[in-house]
């Protein structure tokens, strides 16, 4: 049986849709944005949340 870190059990699955691939990505993007809108207010407030990572 072939050991899951090597990548073979992974490479046998078939690809996701494209469209998922960009919903996941635009996803990603919109809590990127939100995260950097938080740390900016947080960071004008004077809060600790800069420290919370």
């Amino acid at each position: 049986m072939p050991r899951p870190d090597k990548g073979s059990p992974k490479s046998k699955t078939p690809p996701p849709n494209s469209d998922e691939i960009r919903q996941n990505i635009s996803q990603l993007i919109g809590q990127l944005i939100a995260w950097d809108w938080i740390q900016q207010n947080s960071t004008q407030k004077g809060t600790k949340s800069k420290n919370q990572y």
